[in-house]
């Protein structure tokens, strides 16, 4: 690989799950920052563990963010990370990620649009390519030196391929690896095998890892933003669910033997001209059982204090609950002939089961363990609390995987439906589609175009994105996880 021809050696430190950070053209950027305590609702916990706080960083220039979820964008790092670095956000629909940020006391923020070419006083190159309703990728070039982050998009291989005719092969490309949803191993579906289903989730997503690298073919590939546990009480054995970069490795060279898959564990250094450096302490990956159970152990009061530190709804909860949901469904009245006829919460450890009638827009009480609906979720009070009282984004409660849902097969649709319209549409469907009107919508289509048509047709000709999740295909997956 040519060099620069100044002195500024390209690195990458990796830090933990999706986070970090890239020395470039004498340039120091961080990426996607999750440092400090849990995310998405307390479920998630760095495995393995971080071995830097936001204050040991040192000197950041540009703090770059790929997408809203909260392993990703991360308020209580984000609080604690230096205002004075510029931190680089997609552009999209809504500005909440750039106004958030502002109110956190950052005096620089920029919205990089997509495919926009950002040139920074350093002589780094900034690019940023977005897919679905959420996920970026950025792409970074300093002379010769290269870095591709895919993060979470799922990408087509016709994009990729695409891609590679306007620009040169990586030298590192990092991409993720996990399915990362409560589907399906939060769910009881009758008439499926939860285990076979986890089975086959698992072995897509290392395959569309191995293809992409495959079709990219970096110098080095990283696989990351998977490495986390579950460490709540009930909910650890959850961990053996996910897919490690071990694997993720062992699949793509079995795919592509001629790419250089790279493992890296917290604070392990990747230098685009020596290779890796391991300055991090070595994390057992064939044993992650013992080693998730020695964290859970280490960190057992700051796990207690989170649980303790959930708020409590008050008495009139259930009134709160139904006067929310009888609103969302009646905003959402297109929906409505495509949510389940009636789905019930157990919000514990409440015993009373609370049905929503979708198709009455009507919500009541149920005692007894046999709600008698054909979708039921039980999940903990505070948590379904913080999301029906504004503290908690419903995709970042899902993601938590904090929930057991019971349903039968016909339902998994209907049931996706229902979360879909939580996440994407609380003020109502048809006003989150007038928002393409608006001078950002607008804006948003014409760079996007191409992409949107593509949704569209896929929305109109796919019967169904859950059937079973693992073995969508990379272009209509890009709306699964919005």
């Amino acid at each position: 690989m040519a060099t620069n021809a100044d002195d500024h050696q390209t690195t990458l430190t990796y830090l933990g799950h999706a986070c970090i950070r890239v020395e470039i053209g004498g340039t120091t950027m961080l990426m996607d920052p999750w440092l400090v305590g849990p995310s998405n609702g307390g479920g998630w916990w760095h495995l393995p563990a971080v071995m830097e706080t936001p204050e040991s960083l040192g000197a950041i220039d540009y703090i770059m963010i790929s997408h809203v979820h909260d392993d990703h964008f991360h308020m209580p790092s984000l609080e604690r990370l230096p205002k004075s670095a510029t931190a680089i956000v997609p552009y999209g629909l809504d500005p909440w990620m750039a106004d958030a940020l502002r109110e956190l006391g950052f005096k620089q923020v920029i919205e990089i649009e997509h495919g926009q070419t950002l040139s920074l006083p350093s002589g780094v190159v900034v690019e940023n390519y977005q897919h679905g309703r959420i996920d970026s990728a950025y792409w970074l070039r300093y002379g010769e030196d290269t870095i591709l982050n895919l993060n979470d998009c799922p990408i087509s291989e016709s994009w990729l391929r695409a891609w590679l005719c306007h620009h040169p092969r990586p030298d590192v490309a990092l991409g993720a690896f996990s399915y990362a949803s409560p589907y399906p191993v939060c769910y009881d579906v009758r008439g499926q095998d939860r285990e076979r289903l986890i089975a086959d989730n698992i072995s897509e997503v290392l395959d569309s890892f191995a293809r992409t690298m495959g079709i990219l073919k970096p110098q080095y590939a990283v696989p990351f933003a998977t490495q986390y546990g579950f460490f709540l009480p009930s909910y650890e054995w959850m961990t053996n669910h996910i897919p490690t970069p071990q694997a993720a490795i062992e699949a793509m060279v079995k795919q592509s033997p001629d790419v250089n898959g790279v493992l890296l564990n917290p604070s392990d250094r990747l230098s685009l001209k020596t290779g890796k450096m391991a300055s991090g302490s070595v994390f057992d990956w064939s044993a992650r059982d013992r080693e998730a159970t020695s964290e859970i152990e280490r960190r057992r009061e700051e796990i207690g204090r989170v649980i303790g530190e959930e708020q409590n709804p008050p008495e009139d909860f259930f009134d709160q609950f139904a006067t929310y949901f009888k609103r969302i469904i009646s905003r959402n009245w297109l929906l409505r002939r495509k949510l389940p006829n009636q789905i019930a919460f157990l919000a514990e450890p409440n015993t009373d089961w609370w049905v929503i009638d979708c198709k009455a827009r009507q919500v009541y009480s149920s005692p007894g363990e046999d709600p008698g609906v054909s979708v039921t979720i039980r999940l903990p009070e505070s948590l379904l609390f913080a999301a029906i009282d504004g503290r908690l984004h419903w995709e970042t409660l899902y993601l938590s995987n904090r929930l057991h849902v019971t349903l039968d097969k016909q339902q998994l649709d209907r049931e996706w439906q229902f979360w879909r319209m939580l996440f994407n549409f609380p003020d109502g469907i048809v006003r989150d589609r007038l928002t393409l009107l608006s001078a950002r919508g607008r804006r948003l289509l014409r760079r996007r175009y191409p992409e949107v048509i593509r949704l569209l047709r896929d929305r109109i000709t796919q019967v169904s994105n859950r059937e079973p999740y693992g073995n969508e295909s990379s272009d209509s997956s890009s709306e699964r996880a919005v």
